[in-house]
């Protein structure tokens, strides 16, 4: 039963609910090792899930010396996790609390603090809950200081007060969120699995290493200039130079403009949105680009990245690192030839083809004369449909996740302010 009403929860300190505190420590870059074992809990491993992220990072494992010399730096699996130094100067990880997954005996990284719950007090699943809670994150934002890596000392995370309801209230609160969370996590897993399935399909297809059933034959390999539509003006044309479009040209309606951040690694992204007048975009009438066309990226990262244009409106107009493609539709599919874009391959040969170190660029002439291999239109058509229909299914699953997360959200915005209560 759901009861609404304001909590009349108590606040207490966080140095109340917790005991038994450890402290992280400085690892010098001799002391890592590739060995799997002292695994390594750093500043950026905590999450929002409430569960310590252990993967993704080189510098993961220690020498047993290191673990041996600073026994006061290890956590058991009983033992919270806290992260008091943010690399982000808004502070998204400042003050999250997580649990350790598995059986993992931990090595605190500077930055870092365990300590244990007090049991008769508070549920370790709830502190966790507390900590991704909006309230909890802008404190957070409120009492961090420094400029670009915001930290706080301990003494002053542990004098904080979160609410504190009681045992009965938190189990309560705690049984439907985490019920959640395992759906948003059998989700990620099924997306993940998926992603892989889609790569490996990818690989085969459009390699021809395994060939659909009814098609033989050579595959032509095509230089990209080539693929373009020569019935349509600029159909292989970059964007305008930086002189012809400035910020003052910008208004808050028109024709779109596709920026760098619009062009994602296989997807448009829509979130950053600025406009020009329709006036502007005639007069760079050869940077228009249009719905179901494809736009590279001269820019990293990844260099020459692709996605196709979206059909929310008539035209846009390409930002100065943006390339248009707009595909022989006569004799190539455009799907087909965006996947083998974003394909392992051709991303290669792009990386290689590209000028700089920390951040590659490719120019319209490097990118021209990339190869790519071209079945007949049919075969073009058949492997574009397999790998549309797989990405028409990640992208429904991505879409679920969102929902589940955004409900995750809310859930936790009403029950752990107390504003609704579970009886």
């Amino acid at each position: 039963m759901i009861k609404k009403r304001l909590a009349e929860w108590k606040y207490k300190k966080i140095s109340d609910c917790v005991e038994s505190l450890r402290g992280g420590i400085a690892i010098a870059p001799s002391d890592f090792t590739e060995a799997e074992e002292n695994t390594v809990v750093h500043k950026g491993d905590v999450t929002y899930d409430g569960l310590l992220n252990l993967t993704g990072r080189q510098s993961r494992f220690v020498k047993s010396i290191v673990k041996l010399k600073n026994p006061q730096a290890v956590v058991t699996p009983d033992y919270l996790v806290v992260s008091l130094r943010d690399l982000v100067p808004d502070t998204p990880q400042l003050g999250l609390i997580n649990q350790i997954p598995d059986k993992n005996k931990l090595v605190l990284a500077q930055g870092t603090y365990g300590f244990k719950v007090k049991s008769k007090l508070i549920l370790p699943e709830f502190l966790c809950l507390i900590s991704a809670t909006f309230e909890y994150r802008k404190l957070m934002r409120l009492v961090a200081v420094g400029s670009t890596q915001k930290h706080m000392r301990s003494s002053e995370f542990f004098n904080l007060k979160i609410p504190v309801p009681s045992l009965s209230d938190q189990s309560k609160i705690c049984e439907p969120l985490q019920l959640i969370s395992k759906n948003i996590e059998h989700n990620e897993k099924l997306i993940a699995k998926k992603r892989d399935i889609k790569q490996a399909t990818m690989q085969q297809l459009l390699t021809g290493k395994t060939r659909l059933s009814g098609f033989s034959g050579k595959w032509d390999v095509l230089p990209l200039g080539l693929i373009a539509d020569p019935r349509k003006e600029w159909s292989f044309t970059g964007g305008p130079f930086g002189s012809n479009l400035k910020s003052a040209d910008y208004t808050t309606s028109g024709v779109r403009i596709i920026q760098l951040q619009n062009i994602g690694d296989g997807e448009f992204r829509g979130e950053y949105e600025i406009y020009t007048s329709t006036k502007k975009a005639d007069e760079l009438k050869s940077c228009n680009i249009f719905p179901g066309e494809i736009i590279l990226s001269k820019m990293g990262d990844p260099v020459a990245r692709a996605c196709l244009i979206p059909d929310s409106h008539d035209r846009f107009l390409m930002c100065s690192d943006g390339i248009r493609l707009a595909v022989n539709t006569k004799i190539h599919n455009t799907y087909y030839i965006y996947s083998q874009i974003n394909a392992p391959e051709f991303r290669t040969k792009a990386n290689n083809a590209g000028t700089g170190s920390t951040r590659k660029r490719i120019g319209l002439t490097e990118l021209r004369g990339i190869t790519i291999g071209c079945p007949a239109l049919a075969e073009q058509n058949a492997i574009a449909k397999i790998l549309s229909d797989m990405n028409v299914e990640l992208s429904s699953l991505r879409t679920k996740l969102e929902k589940l997360k955004l409900l995750k959200q809310g859930m936790m915005q009403e029950l752990l302010t107390g504003r609704i209560r579970l009886v």
